[in-house]
């Protein structure tokens, strides 16, 4: 296993132990691999073409598999939502609708988790194809994982205000929905590329 290997295994455990917390996403590897890793930053060579286009596909990956996650959790959450609304927001049906999203809040840090693991498997593959974006792709790591746990603590809080206050939200709650999920994948849109 090379060293590279090691430090995006690290990286990957450490990413997934901050997942969905407030910040504190610094790396630090251990003393095993800290030269080697220190290595990988200081040796940082300018942008290239195909350095660029590396690193872009595992961009567009990144963006792809959240925003298919993101569309996944508004569709459980507009489920639970019509069934609520069909139901006429009984009491029953209002610790119905909570249990759901309690349900959808567990799936969010996990679904988004499986997400992860796949980015890391790439990054993995791509490292170690192409050794002179190994310092690259685990800046990038850095970033996507800030950009999840983000996410992760922004759907937290939007499940958590429907599910505090949901008698006061249900009237708004198709404009809610979409304006949240709307403007969490305009912001996913522009994780790397900001104002194109």
């Amino acid at each position: 296993m090379s060293k590279f290997y090691e430090i995006i295994e690290e990286h990957r455990t450490h990413c997934k132990k901050w997942i969905g917390r407030p910040r504190g996403f610094s790396f630090v590897p251990s003393a095993k691999l800290a030269a080697h890793f220190y290595f990988l930053q200081r040796d940082k060579s300018s942008p290239s073409a195909k350095k660029n286009y590396l690193l872009m596909s595992l961009e567009i990956n990144a963006q792809d598999s959240v925003r298919a996650a993101v569309n996944s959790i508004q569709m459980m959450v507009e489920d639970a939502t019509v069934k609520l609304h069909q139901n006429d927001a009984h009491q029953t049906e209002l610790a119905v609708f909570r249990n759901s999203m309690q349900r959808i809040h567990e799936r969010v840090q996990g679904d988004l988790t499986v997400v992860i693991d796949m980015l890391y498997d790439e990054a993995a593959s791509l490292g170690t194809a192409h050794p002179g974006v190994q310092s690259d792709i685990v800046d990038l790591l850095d970033r996507i994982g800030a950009y999840v746990t983000d996410l992760i603590l922004n759907l937290t809080a939007f499940i958590v205000q429907i599910v505090n206050d949901v008698v006061a939200w249900l009237p708004n709650a198709w404009t809610s929905i979409r304006n949240t999920f709307n403007a969490l994948k305009t912001w996913i849109e522009g994780w790397f590329y900001p104002g194109e």
